[in-house]
């Protein structure tokens, strides 16, 4: 009876063990920013997955006042990088928005602001 439990306890744990590596590996690691180098905005996102097969979605969007100026995407497996720039002007502030989906489940979008 002992070793039947403690046969239905090994199999318990590594059951859990391995739902638990399974949910680290699928932890999403978004990154962006916005800066200026004189009247050049300079839009930088990354979002990095855990696991190579996820699949990543990423928009990044730039905005004066609520209004869209420039947006970039791309798409692919484990990370996507975007880096961008679009010319601005001085004494202005800016927003960035970063949008992206992992495996199709879209994800709260991020947002930052400067000022040139």
């Amino acid at each position: 009876m002992k070793r039947r439990i403690f046969s239905l306890a090994a199999v318990l744990l590594l059951a859990l063990s391995v739902s638990v590596q399974a949910m680290e590996s699928r932890i999403i690691h978004p990154n962006f920013g916005l800066s200026f180098s004189g009247t050049t905005a300079n839009c930088f996102g990354t979002c990095r997955s855990g696991n190579s097969s996820d699949r990543i979605a990423m928009t990044l969007i730039l905005e004066y006042q609520g209004v869209e100026l420039e947006s970039w995407s791309d798409s692919g497996y484990g990370q996507v990088t975007i880096s961008e720039t679009y010319p601005v002007t001085k004494g202005r502030t800016y927003t960035l928005v970063m949008e992206y989906s992992v495996n199709g489940e879209p994800k709260a979008s991020l947002s930052t602001y400067a000022t040139c």
